[in-house]
């Protein structure tokens, strides 16, 4: 893995060429192993990656089992769901939970299945977790929750300056995740969101690569996928294109670099992968 001190090739907000001839393109050159790839487009997952969201997923539980407690559910069980949705005995969030990949939809089935198996009845209890769900989903203070990592901004829009289309690929809604962009300063970036609620099957499934890809008009073999989960570069895997590491959020080396075509210490380290080349 490249540190984060390794690279010294910057972008800069402007890319500008000079051709003899009429025609001329730009094409960005990613560089992996001493390997070149031309690229069109960059998809990066949300939490951990472009945001630090070490703090909204264990907010948000917790907003919800205080509606539940509000209705009277009991510690005991509370605690039982907590454990369920992928909470950790440290306060943590388990990045291969219910919580972390899961649906929105997953989560209230998981969270009534808890209660149905502690002795209330089926239609009640997932009526009830949605409707607590509904209420803290509206009551989300998104903006201060939603904080992207130092210099991503930058990044970005370096990036979409080059001419580079920009996607992002999550496990939360569609509807919140754009908020949470948006109140970062980040969403004015990005080409196209794609969210749990848009697909089929999420990570580590190829589907939201796949909407991607058409939305774009971008090959698979021309997009990167950049995550800090295992789920996020099983799926860039399969949907064959390339997989960047980050080690921010849940990101670990000795998860990702198996798998991974690259691994780097946070998503600003792209700068020393990419280059301009004009023909």
């Amino acid at each position: 893995m490249r540190g984060k001190n390794d690279f010294n090739v910057e972008l800069s907000p402007d890319f500008k060429f000079e051709f003899e001839g009429e025609r001329g393109r730009v094409f960005m050159i990613i560089t992996i192993r001493n390997i070149d790839y031309n690229i069109d487009g960059i998809i990066f997952d949300k939490d951990g990656t472009l945001l630090d969201t070490q703090f909204f997923w264990p907010e948000l539980l917790e907003a919800r089992m205080k509606g539940l407690a509000l209705k009277g559910i009991e510690e005991l069980v509370l605690k039982s769901c907590r454990r369920t949705l992928g909470q950790l005995p440290d306060g943590g969030i388990d990045p291969d939970g219910p919580l972390a990949l899961g649906s929105r939809a997953e989560e209230v089935i998981v969270t009534a299945t808890v209660l149905y198996q502690n002795g209330y009845h089926w239609d009640k209890a997932r009526l009830m977790v949605e409707e607590i769900y509904n209420r803290v989903e509206k009551e989300l203070d998104i903006d201060r929750i939603s904080r992207a990592f130092p210099g991503v901004k930058r990044l970005l829009e370096d990036l979409k300056g080059a001419g580079l289309k920009l996607a992002v690929a999550t496990t939360d809604t569609t509807e919140r995740a754009e908020k949470m962009l948006d109140s970062a300063g980040l969403l004015e970036q990005i080409d196209i969101v794609v969210g749990r609620d848009m697909v089929e099957q999420g990570k580590p499934k190829p589907e939201m690569i796949e909407l991607i890809s058409r939305k774009l008009n971008i090959p698979y073999e021309k997009l990167v996928m950049v995550g800090d989960t295992l789920s996020d570069m099983e799926m860039a895997e399969a949907a064959g294109c390339i997989g960047i590491g980050v080690l921010t959020g849940s990101g670990r080396l000795d998860v990702l670099k198996g798998i991974a075509a690259e691994v780097v210490s946070d998503v600003t380290n792209l700068r020393g992968l990419l280059r301009q080349s004009a023909l």
